[in-house]
């Protein structure tokens, strides 16, 4: 198993939920629980009779330990029940590479990664060395395996069209602008993209409250220039993309730009085309989010 593909992010992602029952498959052992994966397994333990603090620790299946995470459980109240919880990363976070050697090291609060964070070679190395305060960088040093320092590009990267929004839109509207629609009313679309490790649009589906895509745009959004793929650690993964879209008076736009969320660091799933926490705990999909008011580009 390739390790760096659990090093995915909490983009869309700042918890898990799960339910309070015990989930099918588990196995209890007082306020231990584990759970089987198909090439690695999880011991989940509780550290309070209320089972609100948890360690979440990860194997292959001869054993050798992987990742290891902290966790609080907070209860999320819906319709006034408590039957749903959220697990909250807060405390130590570790992976470790397939030879034992130590791989990151970092500290979350309230799932955002604060204070020291640091990443090693396999040979025990230093690679990099960063400070974060409450989920934003503020000091970055990388080092090459032989100790001198070297420009630092992000720990991940989010995937991007080539040339920004501005490009993007200009693409859509090459492809997409229709001067005899003439239709005042806005029609609105959402498309969830599925960007490979090599930058190829392999997959364009409905999203939110788009039943259907017309034939024209799934087939722009499908004949897309390749893209920067996402990567973590210099190592790029197939990832998922929502793009909203506006049309008015014939005229495409991209509505609420989409933008990645500010990074919260690393975890661990096994690779699927389906977002999954590191616990095994089905999530969503989407990667970009809408930013808040800011409409549309124009």
């Amino acid at each position: 198993m390739n390790l760096r593909a659990f090093l995915l992010v909490f983009l869309c992602l700042g918890w898990a939920s799960v339910r309070a029952q015990e989930k099918a498959g588990e196995q209890a052992q007082g306020r231990k629980i584990r759970r089987e994966f198909s090439d690695y397994y999880q011991e989940i333990t509780y550290h309070d009779s209320k089972n609100r603090v948890a360690t979440i620790r990860s194997y292959y299946y001869d054993g050798v330990i992987f990742a290891e995470d902290h966790y609080v459980v907070r209860p999320t109240y819906e319709n006034f029940s408590a039957n749903d919880a959220q697990l909250v990363r807060h405390g130590s976070s570790r992976i470790w590479h397939r030879n034992g050697q130590v791989y990151v090291i970092g500290d979350y609060k309230d799932n955002q990664l604060n204070g020291p964070f640091q990443v090693f070679y396999e040979s025990g190395a230093l690679k990099r060395r960063e400070f974060y305060r409450l989920g934003r960088v503020r000091k970055s040093t990388c080092f090459t395996e032989d100790g001198e320092k070297k420009t630092c590009e992000p720990f991940y990267q989010d995937a991007s069209f080539p040339g920004g929004k501005n490009e993007m839109v200009a693409y859509l509207r090459s492809r997409l602008n229709d001067s005899t629609r003439t239709a005042t009313q806005p029609q609105y679309f959402y498309a969830q993209l599925t960007i490979n490790e090599i930058g190829q649009v392999v997959r364009v589906q409905p999203a939110r409250l788009t039943p259907s895509l017309p034939s024209r745009i799934y087939q722009a959004l499908r004949d897309m220039p390749n893209w920067k793929p996402a990567s973590v650690d210099g190592t790029p993964f197939m990832t998922q993309q929502l793009v909203s879209l506006v049309f008015s008076r014939g005229v495409v736009s991209l509505y609420n730009p989409v933008t990645p969320r500010p990074w919260q660091g690393p975890t661990r799933r096994p690779r699927s085309n389906t977002m999954r926490s590191m616990d095994g705990f089905s999530s969503g999909s989407g990667i970009w989010s809408p930013m808040g008011s800011q409409g549309v580009i124009r």
